[in-house]
């Protein structure tokens, strides 16, 4: 009887072992592809978008290729290398405008008013002494005070007054009033004391 060999390994093992070359020579080319795309595409000045349909059109291009030889072995994840980020506009963040107050103007001073010198000024009235008599009070001028002299018996005061200016307050505009213009002060001392003891002197108002 003749006897006959068979192969150790059957066809089936054969086609699956081409099936796997033929996978993995199809990966390597699909990598080089997408190396050259990438280098390719790093030269290139595309937009964002732009660079990201090309790159997604090659991926989908080499999936398809790897599929089509695949055997049931899952191809390793791809990484790909990211494109240069394009920087977002910075917003500009703008602070409502604030007007500052007004600065206080310093308060005016009003001007000093420069010493100007009295025309017509009524003059100081002459230094006085009082003399009481009976119980009246009455003015006398001071020793040595020169000026007219007038004797006032009856007024809003009584006494001895030098010069007009001061027996008027106490005469003019008075009902009654009585004085006389003398020109010895010792003798009209006498005089207003004879008055007084002939009742002859009056306060008036």
């Amino acid at each position: 009887m003749t006897q006959c060999s068979f192969p150790d390994h059957p066809s089936g093992s054969s086609g699956k072992s081409r099936a796997q070359s033929v996978q993995e020579n199809n990966e390597s080319v699909n990598q080089e592809t997408l190396d050259i795309v990438l280098a390719l595409l790093a030269n290139l000045d595309l937009s964002s978008i732009s660079a990201m349909r090309l790159v997604s059109a090659v991926l989908d291009h080499t999936n398809i290729g790897a599929t089509s030889a695949a055997t049931g072995r899952s191809a390793p994840p791809m990484a790909t290398t990211p494109l240069a980020q394009v920087p977002s506009p910075a917003t500009a963040t703008s602070s409502p405008l604030v007007s500052a107050p007004p600065s206080p103007s310093p308060a005016r001073t009003p001007p000093t008013p420069s010493p100007t010198s009295a025309v017509g000024a009524a003059p100081a009235p002459a230094p006085v002494l009082i003399q009481t008599y009976q119980g009246w009070a009455f003015n006398v001028p001071e020793p040595g005070v020169q000026g007219q002299y007038y004797l006032v018996t009856r007024g809003r005061r009584i006494g001895i007054f030098v010069a007009w200016q001061t027996t008027s307050p106490y005469v003019t505009g008075v009902s009654h009033a009585t004085y006389t213009r003398i020109s010895s002060v010792e003798a009209r001392i006498a005089g207003m004391r004879l008055a007084i003891d002939n009742g002859e002197v009056e306060i008036l108002q």
